[in-house]
């Protein structure tokens, strides 16, 4: 895989927060792994598509994508998550107790038809960006995703 920056492009390296499934099969995961301490701890999670109606002739509707969140450690290095679709979902997060996220970005090709739903006081920021700004990213990228430059 690629080098970008500082950064090598690893599958199934780094620091696992879960096991991504689709479908109750596990999916290959690929860690952005650099010698250089980061200022923060960042978890991506990308998918082309959710449980929405979507296609050719179709209207497309918003599919829903769970993610539990599992933290270990003493969360002194602050928490960023970005969520990235190419179809519209709405990701809801369960957030354990006692654990505040800095950072919730969200990218979609259909942005104004994606969210992210949280608990009050759990996210202290939450941004939007366009696809055209953060890439999205599906594993081989056979269908025209980025991988490389998302992460």
């Amino acid at each position: 895989l690629a080098r970008v920056g500082g950064c090598e492009i690893e599958e199934g390296a780094g620091i696992r927060v879960g096991t991504p499934t689709y479908d109750g099969s596990s999916q290959t995961t690929y860690s952005c792994v650099s010698g250089v301490r980061s200022q923060y701890e960042v978890h991506v999670i990308s998918n082309y598509e959710s449980n929405g109606q979507h296609g050719f002739g179709q209207t497309r509707t918003t599919g829903i994508t769970d993610v539990n969140l599992n933290v270990d450690g003493n969360g002194s290095i602050p928490l960023v998550l970005v969520f990235v679709s190419y179809e519209p979902v709405n990701w809801i997060l369960q957030i354990p107790s006692g654990v505040v996220i800095d950072t919730v970005m969200l990218s979609s090709y259909y942005i104004d038809s994606s969210t992210v739903t949280y608990s009050l006081n759990k996210v202290e920021h939450f941004e939007k960006q366009t696809y055209q700004e953060v890439p999205g990213g599906y594993g081989e990228d056979t269908g025209g995703g980025n991988t490389v430059d998302l992460l």
